[in-house]
């Protein structure tokens, strides 16, 4: 991803940019592992604190596995997870929410890894559930497209998804046998939409560290897709269900 689509949108890196400008673009220009925290994870007010140097690393040419800042910091990076090690005042958990490919002005490629926590320091907390507004029950189509619709970011993805639907409205047809081929093609544009807009929403990408939240994205984006499906195929594709759950339901009586 070229750098400012999802990085642009991360208080974190423009506060980088803005303040410490050399500094990123010598990251950047050596393809350094930049770890960026989710924004849930601290408060605007932090930033000028932090030890953005402590977030630049790449890794030890003596250890595999182990990182090292740009202040000579390490840390051990195995199972999606940064365990803080030498030059730290703790030693702390990390979990990594996500990994992405960026390009510098220069087409040079790094590495950004999304995390759940500050690498060291405290946070100032935030207010309790601050986000939790996000994932609340929908009850309707319309209100899960507003919800997937509601960030900019998500544009690009809901796109390619919307063009992904209209391939399957105008060359499919449903035939009994391939209930299941269906459902898959259906199943797979709803997955493919829900993993690229955590790929490009730093907010969201917060949903995989909460079960029920992850829930909530999970079912807006099947309903999102559900619903651009053309009536004729959406009624078809009930029917098949409706006769699929009568022939279970024949076959449970056998042995009851």
């Amino acid at each position: 991803m070229e750098d400012g689509d999802s990085l642009g949108a991360s208080l974190f890196i423009r506060h980088l940019k803005a303040t410490k400008p050399l500094l990123y673009e010598k990251a950047t220009a050596n393809s350094m592992l930049i770890v960026v925290p989710t924004f849930r994870s601290y408060s605007e007010v932090d930033l000028p604190n932090f030890q953005f140097e402590t977030y630049l690393m790449r890794p030890s040419p003596h250890q595999p596995g182990v990182l090292v800042t740009l202040n000579s910091k390490s840390l051990l990076c195995q199972n999606q997870v940064l365990e803080t090690q030498k030059g730290f005042d703790e030693v702390r958990s990390i979990a990594i929410l996500g990994e992405e490919s960026c390009y510098n002005r220069d087409l040079k490629s790094y590495t950004v890894f999304w995390v759940d926590k500050l690498l060291e320091g405290q946070a100032t907390p935030q207010p309790k559930n601050a986000f939790d507004w996000l994932f609340e029950d929908r009850n309707s189509a319309e209100e899960n497209e507003a919800f997937i619709k509601m960030f900019p970011q998500n544009a690009p993805a809901v796109e390619r998804a919307d063009a992904e639907c209209v391939k399957f409205n105008n060359n499919y047809a449903l035939v009994k046998g391939y209930l299941s081929h269906a459902r898959d093609r259906l199943k797979g544009i709803s997955d493919r939409l829900r993993r690229t807009i955590l790929t490009c929403n730093e907010l969201l990408v917060s949903c995989t560290s909460n079960p029920r939240h992850m829930a909530v994205l999970s079912e807006a984006t099947d309903s999102y897709i559900m619903s651009k499906v053309e009536p004729r195929l959406l009624e078809g594709l009930r029917a098949i269900f409706v006769e699929e759950d009568a022939k279970l339901n024949d076959a449970l009586k056998q042995f009851q």
